[in-house]
């Protein structure tokens, strides 16, 4: 061997060898800091419906009747809604349920319909303040406020109960066809993804974490830099700002084939049946007065084409990804929302429960819906007045002793 090569030989052995030493080094590093971050940024120990300090804006193009630009705030305990008062005994509390079109995620903070209701209410008969906090979320379904009815009243310490539900069992029931099992949200090895979706925050879990997300992304420096990147850059973790999505959407069901009837819902119907009852039993264990509220929706016969161009709901399969999906027609999925919202009504009936039925208060127009459920301005307002004039009609003075009655 040469002089020359036996050099090369060993520049190459101790280029390696620095090398390995920097990797060790960096890896230690990032251990220590994983550690110390460990240790000062421990795992949640509480329940926060939405991410806390969650700050959104959109400018919904697709959303006819929708004025923007629109702002998304969380306040610091996990609600979309203004910070609690004071002073707990000077408030009135109530907490609204239910999925995106509670949450109302591209409408203003100061036109959705639980600010509009805190306005109409506020200041309650006996003189306390009104809070109404919203803890919608997109999708959720019934499986999901079983799960919420138990772990968010101690949270929020409400009064009242508002859940505004229906479209999206009825909407997963159709997606997942034949493959639906009334059953899974009693089977335990589902109960970690159902929390996931239900709330942002919960023992264990923190608010940036996401279902399915790696360990690496589970790692205290990765939650680290997704704060640096959301917060101190000032991004939205709301995506499609502008609701492209919806043109999407409205796209792939303009191009998919047509069902005229659908399957038989059953043993949804049954399952929904069930988590209504659960959820009932969950409010008077905690002495929450509960409102449910009826679906209202634009499905109906006779829509004009220029109306289905609107719609983007009633697909099966992964009909937000992927195109060519069958969807039902308007009139078989109206005919599946009233076969749910009946449920509902029935529940109500048999268990003395308030309820108001939304869906027969809200015209079937795009005057009040600008796609298949979700409120324009004018609908959101609706909305507020029809459940703030319920609300005050079954609302009894405290002196009174009585509680609400039902209806």
């Amino acid at each position: 061997m040469s002089a020359a090569t036996a050099d090369a030989r060993s520049r190459t052995h101790a280029l390696l060898v620095n090398l390995s030493l920097l990797v060790a080094t960096i890896a230690l590093f990032l251990a220590v800091a994983e550690i110390v971050l460990r240790m000062a940024w421990p795992t949640p120990k509480v329940y926060r419906a939405l991410k806390p300090g969650l700050q959104a804006a959109f400018n919904p193009r697709h959303s006819p009747g929708v004025k923007g630009p629109s702002a998304f705030l969380v306040n610091s305990m996990g609600v979309r809604a203004r910070e609690f008062g004071p002073a707990r005994a000077g408030e009135y509390r109530i907490l609204c349920i239910g999925g995106s079109t509670t949450e109302s995620p591209v409408n203003d903070q100061s036109r959705i319909w639980t600010t509009l209701l805190e306005r109409a209410l506020d200041p309650w008969p006996d003189g306390r303040r009104v809070w109404v906090g919203n803890v919608g979320r997109a999708g959720l379904t019934s499986r999901h406020h079983v799960l919420q009815m138990t772990h968010l009243p101690a949270v929020y310490d409400p009064d009242a109960i508002v859940i505004l539900l229906g479209i999206n069992d009825l909407s997963r029931r159709l997606s997942q066809g034949d493959a639906y099992d009334p059953r899974f949200a009693q089977r335990p090895e589902n109960q970690l993804s159902l929390m996931r979706e239900a709330v942002a925050v919960f023992p264990g879990q923190f608010a940036s974490e996401w279902p399915n997300d790696p360990w690496i992304k589970r790692a205290r420096l990765w939650q680290l830099v997704r704060m640096f990147k959301y917060r101190i850059l000032h991004r939205s973790e709301m995506q499609d700002a502008e609701g492209e999505s919806f043109a999407r959407w409205r796209q792939h069901r303009a191009s998919g084939a047509r069902a005229p009837a659908l399957p038989p819902l059953d043993d949804a119907l049954q399952e929904y049946t069930d988590n209504l009852r659960r959820i009932v039993s969950l409010a008077r264990a905690r002495k929450a007065r509960l409102v449910l509220v009826t679906q209202p929706v634009l499905w109906r016969a006779g829509l004009s084409e220029q109306d289905k161009a609107l719609l983007w709901l009633g697909g099966v399969g992964d009909f937000q990804n992927e195109a060519g999906a069958v969807y039902y027609e308007p009139e078989a999925l109206a005919g599946g929302m009233d076969a749910y919202n009946r449920r509902l009504l029935a529940v109500c009936a048999e268990t003395g429960t308030e309820c108001v039925d939304l869906a027969a208060a809200v015209p079937r127009t795009t005057e009040y819906f600008w796609d298949d459920c979700h409120f324009t301005d004018e609908g959101e307002a609706l909305v507020a007045g029809v459940l703030a004039a319920a609300i005050r009609e079954k609302t009894v003075p405290a002196s009174s002793g009585r509680p609400p009655a039902a209806r």
